[in-house]
């Protein structure tokens, strides 16, 4: 605010009406420099004011961008809150499908656990009835171990008993020719000379000696030679050898000694005077 100049006249006349004195040179010098750091205040006072005017302007430029960039953050935040909102709501839903979906495998749980229990319970029962069966099967096996064991046993002793038997039929059989080639039958000639009675000797001695090979070909060279001795062409004593049982003694003979060539050669010549002459001797033969 622009001061007023004081009148020439008042300053010179002080408050009691008498007449100032001028100032002197050293309180104008003062006065210059009260003025001078007066006017330098002034001028830092104004270039403050300047500064404070150039500063309001850019903190209201900073306030009113400030303003925009809040317009800004709070749209922006609004924008967020709305897409966390529906993001939440979709969360919500999901959360809502898989409490169900938790429910739902809870009961199926449950449920599959009850099954569990029900398959373990039959489970155990078939194992039950497995080991009752495996101890059945395995008392069983141990039966048919005795039965087997006693199976080989009997057949052991049966074996034993057969080749007992057939020791026994054996010598049935070699009594039976025995006493055929000893008992001839009714009517069979032996001759004046007692050729038949030689030949019947001859049989029981192959009989009595079924391992003296020699011994059996001797005989049936000796048979030979008393059947070549008949000169009728009838040849009875043929019969004789036969009935008596000859023709299978001969054979017999021939199956133990396979080995023997002269005793299989005097068999084969005995056989063939026998099957010449009677027909039944040569079909037997043949057999």
């Amino acid at each position: 605010m622009p001061k007023k100049k004081k009148d020439a006249g008042a300053d010179e006349t002080g408050a009691d009406g008498k007449k100032k004195a001028p100032p002197t040179e050293l309180e104008r010098e003062e006065l210059r420099t009260r003025v001078g750091a007066l006017e330098e205040k002034l001028s830092v006072s104004t270039k403050e004011l300047e500064y404070a005017l150039n500063d309001h302007d850019a903190i209201e430029s900073k306030l009113r961008q400030q303003q925009k960039d809040q317009k800004d953050v709070v749209s922006y935040l609004k924008k967020e809150i709305e897409k966390k909102d529906m993001e939440l709501g979709a969360l919500m839903d999901k959360y809502v499908m898989l409490r169900e979906e938790k429910d739902a495998d809870e009961m199926r749980l449950a449920s599959d656990r009850e099954k569990a229990l029900a398959a373990k319970q039959e489970m155990s029962e078939m194992n039950e009835k497995a080991e009752n069966e495996v101890r059945r099967l395995k008392d069983q096996l141990i039966e048919y171990d005795r039965l087997k064991q006693q199976s080989i046993d009997d057949a052991a002793e049966i074996k034993q008993l057969k080749g007992s038997l057939q020791e026994e039929r054996d010598s049935l059989e070699e009594t039976k020719q025995q006493l055929t080639i000893l008992a001839a039958p009714d009517g069979d000639r032996v001759g004046e000379t007692g050729r038949g009675a030689v030949l019947l000797l001859l049989l029981e001695a192959m009989r009595m000696y079924s391992t003296k090979p020699v011994l059996h070909e001797q005989a049936m060279v000796a048979m030979q030679h008393v059947l070549a001795t008949d000169k009728t062409g009838q040849c009875p004593d043929c019969t004789i050898v036969r009935k008596c049982g000859g023709v299978q003694l001969v054979l017999d003979t021939m199956r133990q000694h396979e080995e023997v060539a002269a005793l299989q050669n005097a068999a084969c010549g005995l056989l063939w005077k026998l099957a010449f002459v009677d027909e039944q001797a040569r079909a037997r033969v043949r057999v």
